[in-house]
Formats: C-alpha cells, structure tokens, sequence
C-alpha cells in the first residue's frame, strides 16, 4: 500500500512536469527529447511535500504532505515524519523512470491531447 503511495506521487509529479513542459503543437521529435529530460527532473526530491509524512494504519499507510493533512483534519496516527520519506519517494519514481521510461517517452510524445490530463498512474 506504501509503495502505491509513492507511485502516486511519482506519477502525479511526472504529470504536471509533462503537462508544463510538453506542449500538443510540439512535433514529436521534440516532445520526446523534453519528455527524457523530464523523467529524471520529476523524480528530484524537491519535486516532493518538504513535510512527506506516512501516517495510517499498519497495511494500510500511506504517503502524504504533512500541511495538507493540517489543513484537511485528516487523521494524524501512526505519523512518521521521517526526512528520509522524500528520498524513499524520489527513488520510488526513478525506478519507476527507470524500467518504464521509454514506454513514458513514446506516451508523452504520441498523445494527442493535454499530457497534464492524461492519467499516468492507471496507465502504468
């Protein structure tokens, strides 16, 4: 369930780099080339919450930007605010970058429309 977390915020970060960067008038040579160095700057640790925390029940826990949860009420057990929690997602995503780049890079440069609309966490 941890690891799903993370994913979740590797592909949501991997989204909105696309969606900034990638534009659907680029010739596909050139989505490609911004969508490579894309995958490596969308797995950098600043791309993360500065307050990652995992909270929840044992099986069940999960990543989350600890101001969020704050701002929401959301529940607050078992927190674990460890700094190490960013780097833990960040390599989650390269990994995810890793065995699944250039099926990433092919998507990015063959989608027709909005890639900040596409949904990258189902398709993988």
């Amino acid at each position: 369930y941890l690891a799903c977390s993370g994913c979740a915020h590797s592909t949501h970060s991997l989204r909105m780099l696309l969606g900034s960067k990638v534009k659907k008038s680029m010739k596909r040579k050139e989505k490609r080339k911004v969508a490579k160095g894309v995958l490596t700057a969308a797995c950098a640790e600043d791309r993360f919450p500065s307050q990652l925390s995992i909270s929840g029940e044992e099986g069940k826990r999960q990543y989350a930007d600890f101001q969020e949860m704050i701002s929401k009420g959301g529940s607050l057990t078992n927190l674990n605010m460890k700094p190490e929690n960013r780097k833990d997602v960040s390599e989650v995503c390269a990994a995810i970058a890793s065995d699944l780049g250039a099926e990433i890079v092919e998507k990015a440069a063959t989608y027709k429309d909005r890639l900040g609309g596409f949904n990258w966490e189902r398709w993988l």
